[in-house]
């Protein structure tokens, strides 16, 4: 109804249709208000009383968007550009410039978003809602991720400078005499609702309504700079810029150390210790490969433990303080419970698995956690934690015991924490060193005698093999309870790249003639073996190949766990990331076998750890297929699949031409490559 009377307002030419929407303009919304400017601009007679109406102040300048004022100062008729600048000129961009000035340096400072996302929250999240942290009453800033730091400090320090009109902040005079002021974010026919910090709303009836103003004030207020300093306001703006998370587990040995240097010990405050944990293995995340402690909601027994550093010995009067750590939380498809966190003994609030950022408070505000996730996937995600304990809750100058317990859900979702130094790691001193003889699924093994003995007795590799296999029941919980050690014997192996060492372990682990190929037998073979030898130079297959030698029965289990990979890769009932692995075996087979899987895997619309898994796949074969295929679907990868395809084509001097190739075909950018890589290319 409404567009339909708008068509036939316009092809209405009667000079008298300006003054009738004219009438009246103060008990107007701000939509009617928007839509009848546009209507009286489209004809020249009607844009003249416009003109009239804004030289009385009927109309504000304010409520005149910039592309809008621009068709006045730019007409035609020089009578109207004089009258309109004259009318503009008070709503022209105010520069703050002293305190500009004072901020450039801002820009060539290094930020740390996670410090950002407390000023963001502290200050600005009464009016702005950013991954996952406060209140969406003005503008969407995630909109501007990609503008520079002067665009930034502009806006932060000069907010007034230049207000686009639908988040003008009105003010509206009640009949009663109250007055009440904020952004209309809602209209009826009988109601408006206004939006005010803090997210609070009201709702008021038109009848109500004397009259509503624009007010020439923004609703964010100006001297922010007398709370902040320039290496504050990067570290805000480093959060403000942030992107969305990285794939989880596609950090480089680059990029993870750039992550160590921006977040470290120093910066990871909340977790100096760590006491206790149900499981403890070596997990990657965007910090690299790290030992990570862990517990689950399987049976309201499973528990992490860990100190923060000593607390502010004077923390002010009723002050909080925050602490941050390194961790992540995971396994989304399994049924959902809850953890509990306690502070020095006592329980203070819940929370679940997110793969997004995320913040969860405790009833009485005294405890704050947020989580700024840095990589995720449809299963895991990790990232910053962030927790905000009030003063009160503290001892001046001790550290704060935090425990996390997993309900008895029966689910494996986890919650972890990463040990950045291995003096973060304060197991038992007797954890540390197990006795050789030791059994690695010994009820009495901890996770971190488990990790040790993996790492210090590699002649014992294919005993620990044998000893989590050989009365393990595939399919059951248990066998996803010891694929974690599995794996983690298998990669240590595939690592040390030791013929006799890899021989043994392929023997334990490939299919019996005739038999199937079990969850754990994929991971030993992909994401252990395989991956192992990969991240050490040599290619997998040839390497494998050598290492099998004149074994015919070897070889004949060998071919045939690849043939049965094929299947498992696409079997949806599996779990993705044991798919993954099975992906990774897959390029070992001739090409016209695997080809077409991979590619299908490549696609745009596909699961990014599956599509993952194929690039990772093909970045380990020496084939000009495999090569060509990278560039071929190099447009539909997600942004960490990318830059793994790009590393992949920089393996042999036959993939770098055909990266070579690309970037002179332009179908490769130099922004694409990042500056260490083009340095690779040119030298």
């Amino acid at each position: 109804m409404r567009d339909t009377a708008l068509q036939a307002l316009r092809r209405n030419a009667s000079p008298a249709l300006a003054a009738l929407v004219l009438q009246g303009w103060t008990l107007r919304s701000p939509a009617t208000r928007s839509t009848f400017v546009d209507l009286l601009l489209s004809r020249e007679s009607w844009t003249a009383e416009l003109l009239a109406a804004l030289e009385k102040g009927t109309v504000s300048g304010a409520e005149i968007a910039v592309p809008n004022r621009d068709r006045f100062l730019k007409n035609t008729d020089s009578a109207i550009r004089e009258r309109a600048e004259k009318i503009f000129a008070a709503f022209q961009p105010r520069r703050r410039a002293e305190v500009l000035s004072a901020y450039r340096e801002t820009a060539g400072l290094t930020g740390d978003a996670a410090g950002g996302a407390e000023i963001f929250r502290i200050n600005c999240g009464i009016c702005h809602a950013l991954r996952g942290i406060g209140q969406a009453v003005g503008p969407d800033i995630s909109l501007f991720r990609d503008k520079g730091v002067p665009e930034f400090l502009e806006a932060i320090l000069d907010p007034n400078a230049v207000i686009e009109p639908r988040f003008l902040n009105y003010v509206v005079e009640l009949k009663d005499g109250r007055f009440a002021a904020g952004i209309i974010t809602g209209e009826t026919a009988n109601s408006l609702t206004l939006s005010m910090a803090a997210g609070q709303r009201q709702v008021l009836l038109r009848p109500e309504i004397r009259e509503i103003k624009p007010s020439p004030v923004s609703l964010m207020p100006e001297g922010f700079e007398q709370s902040i300093t320039p290496q504050r306001m990067a570290d805000l703006i480093a959060f403000l810029k942030g992107g969305k998370p990285r794939e989880f587990g596609s950090s480089t040995t680059e990029s993870a150390a750039a992550a160590r240097a921006a977040f470290g010990p120093a910066q990871a405050d909340g977790a100096a210790k760590i006491t206790a944990a149900a499981e403890v293995m070596d997990y990657t995340g965007w910090l690299g490969v790290l030992p990570f402690a862990h517990c689950r909601q399987t049976d309201g027994k499973s528990r992490l433990i860990w100190e923060t550093a000593p607390a502010r010995k004077d923390p002010g009067t009723g002050a909080g303080q925050v602490f941050r750590f390194a961790g992540g939380l995971g396994h989304h498809s399994q049924p959902a419970g809850i953890f509990e966190l306690k502070i020095n003994g006592t329980k203070r609030l819940e929370f679940g698995v997110e793969l997004r950022d995320h913040a969860w408070s405790s009833d009485d505000g005294a405890v704050r956690l947020a989580y700024e996730v840095r990589e995720t996937s449809p299963e895991d995600s990790n990232g910053i934690f962030s927790l905000e304990i009030a003063g009160t809750l503290l001892e001046p100058g001790k550290p704060a015991v935090l425990e996390v317990t997993g309900s008895a859900s029966a689910s494996n979702r986890w919650f972890g924490v990463y040990a950045l130094t291995g003096g973060t790691l304060a197991l038992r001193p007797a954890e540390s060193s197990p006795p050789a003889d030791r059994k690695l699924m010994d009820p009495a093994t901890t996770d971190a005698q488990r990790l040790a003995l993996i790492r210090e007795y590699p002649a014992r590799s294919a005993g620990f093999l044998l000893e989590m296999t050989t009365d393990l029941t595939p399919g059951t919980p248990e066998e996803y309870r010891r694929i974690p050690w599995i794996w983690n014997v298998a990669i240590a192996a595939g690592r040390r790249n030791q013929a006799e060492e890899i021989r043994e372990l392929l023997d334990i682990s490939l299919p019996q003639p005739g038999g199937p190929l079990h969850d754990w037998q994929s991971v030993v073979l992909g994401g252990g073996l395989i991956n192992g030898i990969s991240q050490t130079g040599p290619w997998p297959g040839p390497r494998l190949a050598e290492i099998i030698g004149r074994d015919e029965a070897l070889h004949t289990r060998w071919t045939r766990s690849l043939e049965l990979a094929l299947l498992m890769a696409d079997n949806e009932k599996v779990p993705p990331g044991t798919r993954y692995d099975a992906l990774r075996m897959t390029p070992l087979l001739p090409w016209e076998k695997c080809g077409e899987q991979l590619k299908r895997y490549l696609a745009k619309d596909q699961n990014a750890e599956l599509q993952q898994s194929a690039v990772s796949g093909l970045a380990d074969v020496n084939r000009p297929e495999a090569g060509r295929l990278l560039l071929e679907a190099f447009d539909g990868l997600t942004d960490s699949n990318k830059n793994l395809a790009l590393d992949a084509l920089l393996r042999g001097p036959e993939r770098i031409g055909l990266l070579l190739e690309a970037v002179a075909a332009k179908k490769i950018t130099r922004t694409d490559l990042g500056e260490a890589r083009a340095a690779k290319l040119t030298h």
